[in-house]
This record gives structure tokens, sequence and C-alpha cells, in this order.
């Protein structure tokens, strides 16, 4: 049973590497795909400058997170 599972998971696991990697053989060419969804879609303004100065600490950040 924990054989069957792992085995499972590897087969998992590599085919969802090969499809980040592009390099999945069922992936669409006559269409686009993937990179619909919006992370920021429920935040507002606000929201992501509260999160930027809680990031940031006493200091200013060089960098934005």
């Amino acid at each position: 049973m924990g054989a069957l599972l792992l085995n499972i998971l590897s087969k998992y696991s590599e085919a969802f590497c090969s499809l980040i990697e592009g390099k999945n053989e069922e992936m669409s060419t006559s269409e686009i795909s993937g990179g619909e969804v919006d992370p920021c879609e429920d935040l507002t303004d606000d929201d992501i400058r509260t999160a930027i100065q809680n990031a940031t600490g006493p200091r200013s950040a060089l960098f934005v997170p």
C-alpha cells in the first residue's frame, strides 16, 4: 500500500514539474492558458499599503516585498 501511494505521488510530482517547466506533452499550442488568477482581487490599496508597511519594520525597505 505504501509503495502504491509513493508511486502515485511521484507521478503526480513529475507531471506537476513538467507542467510548470513548460515540458508537458498535453499542453495546448493553439490557445493561451494559465495566468488567469488575480492575486490581489480581494485586496484594497489600503490592505496592500498596510502589508508593505508591516513588512518593512522600523526602517524603510530598500526593496518593496
